[in-house]
């Protein structure tokens, strides 16, 4: 399991900007997040492609800039937002497919506003296109999402069992669940790992900055035969300086 780290931690700076300071700070891998339609571009993408090539940082993930919006543009009544969207998604895993095999997070519909039914068939179309351009197409455990509670993962991995998962444990713990109910349901199809932190004052923390049983908890991650990045994901308010992210570093490392 390799540490890596996400673009995210450094926002609003530019995602070409925050990966210098992925690099500068000793990670080897990195996730990205990308904010605008320009860095979903062929051309962006290609240049940030030469970014990791010359600083030696392999991008593991990318993260959509339509996270906000993918409630609306596939899960909204409008039938032709909907196939646009489709088109639109296909457009970006045949951007990044420069990174392939590449993990894409996907936040999908929220969790009070759409059926189940139709949240499974968007995942399975989706995640049906971007196989086809070796992007392994990830639902993540977004709190206040469709696919935050264990039995509604459960039930897109029992209708589909080809589902890829990303784990976010301080979005389990803001849905009410322990990150061991999320795992739990994920099993076998955790393929991408956002690695935080949290106490009774603050419910997102740097890796071993709070009091969650991180040595226990990737334990039992390795045990459902996850082998994939530790990727910290925390907010930029979440640390005073970088040294506090190489200290985490150092801890994920020992993990």
């Amino acid at each position: 399991m390799k540490t890596a780290l996400s673009t995210a931690c450094f926002f609003p700076l530019e995602p070409e900007k925050a990966f210098l300071k992925v690099s500068n700070l000793g990670f080897e891998t990195a996730e990205v997040f990308l904010n605008t339609d320009y860095e979903v571009s062929s051309e962006y993408i290609n240049e940030l492609k030469a970014l990791s090539e010359s600083e030696g940082v392999k991008i593991c993930a990318i993260h959509s800039p339509y996270g906000y919006a993918e409630p609306i543009i596939f899960f909204s009544p409008y039938i032709r937002r909907r196939e646009e969207s489709l088109a639109k998604y296909e457009r970006i895993f045949e951007n990044i497919s420069v990174f392939g095999p590449v993990i894409f997070n996907f936040h999908g519909a929220h969790l009070k506003n759409c059926p189940l039914e139709l949240g499974i068939e968007y995942y399975i179309k989706l995640n049906e296109i971007a196989k086809k351009y070796e992007v392994i197409f990830c639902q993540e455990n977004v709190n206040k999402y469709l696919f935050s509670t264990p039995e509604n993962i459960k039930a897109l991995k029992d209708a589909y069992p080809d589902v890829n998962f990303t784990l976010d444990i301080k979005q389990a713990n803001r849905a009410g669940f322990s990150p061991y109910e999320i795992l739990d349901a994920m099993g076998e199809n955790t393929r991408h790992f956002h690695i935080n932190d949290f106490n009774g004052l603050s419910d997102c923390l740097l890796p071993g900055a709070g009091d969650f049983p991180l040595e226990d908890f990737t334990k039992k991650l390795k045990l459902k035969g996850f082998n994939g990045n530790a990727v910290i994901e925390v907010y930029r308010k979440n640390f005073k300086t970088e040294e506090e992210v190489i200290t985490s570093r150092k801890f994920v490392e020992k993990l």
